[in-house]
């Protein structure tokens, strides 16, 4: 973060040198035309030392003006910028400690996860060592792993702790999976929670996300409330 921050001040630097470079070359040649425009005036038009005078304390005024217009436009990008640069800052910041906030309440959550099978908790164990772009990946193959061994009961025991966690850690990704959505409703249903399964549905298709079949999950929605216990 304090190398980006450093890394847009000096891009701040250079373009504020850039443009006082080019204010100043036409302030040079602002000048260099108005003292054209005095020669050919003093050549065409004889005119008293105080008109003259006069006319150069103008064309004085002039400049100043000019000079003071780009220092004020100069110090209005210098405060927009760094307006910019705050703001950025402070988005990033409640980015990163969103983040960190999901990552507690999901260490907290996978010490819900229990499973027998070694292969299964050392999984379990990676999710919980994992970066935060490595941590959704890796409980999406830990869900893969557990729709594989759902004829376990106690792997279908899991499957609430599981779906809870799968919530909590969809806020560390942009690209969440469709195929995981669809194991934890498996999962859920094998377990006889269906109305959590449902909602496992409702989210997927909130975010636009297919199980690859034919129907969806539309149509694993239907299949489950029709499986509803009457």
């Amino acid at each position: 973060m304090k190398l980006f921050v450093l890394v847009l001040l000096v891009a701040l630097g250079v373009y504020l040198y850039i443009r006082a470079q080019r204010l100043a070359r036409e302030e040079e040649a602002e000048e260099a035309r108005a003292a054209k425009l005095a020669a050919d005036n003093e050549n065409t038009i004889n005119t008293s030392a105080a008109s003259s005078v006069g006319a150069s304390d103008v064309i004085a005024s002039g400049v100043g003006v000019s000079e003071v217009s780009a220092n004020e436009v100069s110090a209005r990008e210098v405060s927009m910028s760094i307006a910019n640069i705050e703001a950025h800052l402070e988005a990033s910041n409640e980015a990163k400690l969103q983040d960190l906030q999901a990552q507690e309440q999901g260490g907290k959550l996978a010490g819900q996860v229990q499973l027998t099978d070694p292969s299964l908790q050392a999984l379990v164990s990676e999710v919980m060592g994992a970066t935060l772009n490595d941590a959704y990946p890796r409980l999406c193959g830990l869900i893969k792993r557990c729709y594989k061994a759902r004829k376990q009961a106690q792997v279908l025991s899991q499957s609430l702790a599981l779906s809870r966690w799968h919530n909590e850690l969809l806020v560390l990704t942009d690209t969440p999976s469709g195929h995981a959505f669809k194991h934890l409703a498996t999962l859920l249903a094998d377990a006889g929670h269906i109305d959590a399964a449902i909602e496992v549905c409702d989210r997927a298709l909130a975010l636009g996300l297919n199980d690859g079949t034919a129907t969806g999950f539309s149509g694993r929605k239907q299949r489950l409330q029709q499986a509803r216990p009457s």
